[in-house]
C-alpha cells in the first residue's frame, strides 16, 4: 500500500479478495487542510486496460474516522483522478457507473461536499480524459486533458455547485437511481 500517512489499515477495509483479484495498487489523496483523507484502494484491472478502486473517505488524521465507503460506487484507478478545493471543502472524482441494462458504462466526475456532506455528479458520458480546476473560489472549469474525438468536449465548462443538485452522502450507493444516466448519451 501507499504511504497514506494517516495509518488506514486496508485490509480491515471492505472490497474484493485482493489476492484474487490481483490488486495493484492503494492511493491516498490528503486534502489541502488535512482535515480529509480519501483512499482508492484495491485498484485492479477489471476489464482490459480498465482500471477501477474502492472508495474510503476519513476525516480526523490523528485517529481517522470512516465517513462513507459505499459498495457500488468506484474511482478510476488508473490514473489520479482526485480534486480538492483549495479550501478543503470540495472533492472531485472520477468515478465509474455501469448500466447493466444497457450494458453501458458511464464516467461521471463525483462532487462531494465535505463540509455539508452531500454529494452531486457533473453529468459526463466519458469523465476519464477530464480533470477540474479550481478558478475563483468555489467556481471551477473542466480541463481536457486529452481530446477523445468519440465524445463531445465540454473542455473550459464552468462549475458552479449551487446549481446542481445534492444528495446526502450516505445515500451515493443510490447514485444510479438518483441520476437520469439515460439522457447523456
Amino acid at each position: 500500500m501507499s504511504d497514506n500517512k494517516w495509518g488506514i489499515k486496508v485490509e480491515e477495509l471492505e472490497g474484493p479478495s485482493r489476492d484474487r483479484w490481483g490488486v495493484l495498487k492503494d492511493e491516498f489523496y490528503e486534502s489541502p487542510s488535512g482535515e480529509f483523507g480519501i483512499l482508492i484502494y484495491s485498484v485492479a484491472e477489471v476489464r482490459m486496460g480498465w482500471y477501477l478502486g474502492r472508495i474510503a473517505l476519513f476525516t480526523n488524521k490523528s485517529s481517522p474516522e470512516l465517513i462513507v465507503s459505499p459498495d457500488s460506487v468506484f474511482a478510476n484507478g488508473y490514473n489520479s483522478h482526485c480534486f480538492y478545493s483549495s479550501d478543503s471543502m470540495l472533492l472531485f472524482v472520477n468515478i465509474s457507473i455501469r448500466l447493466e441494462s444497457q450494458n453501458n458504462i458511464y464516467i461521471p466526475i463525483l462532487m462531494i461536499d465535505l463540509r455539508l456532506r452531500k454529494y452531486s455528479v457533473i453529468p459526463l458520458v466519458n469523465g476519464f480524459n477530464y480533470s477540474v480546476e479550481e478558478v475563483e473560489c468555489n467556481k471551477f472549469k473542466l480541463v481536457e486533458n486529452y481530446r477523445d474525438q468519440r465524445f463531445e468536449s465540454y473542455n473550459g465548462l464552468t462549475i458552479n455547485p449551487e446549481e446542481f443538485n445534492w444528495y446526502e452522502l450516505n445515500r451515493l450507493d443510490e447514485v444510479r437511481e438518483l441520476f437520469n444516466f439515460n439522457h447523456w448519451n
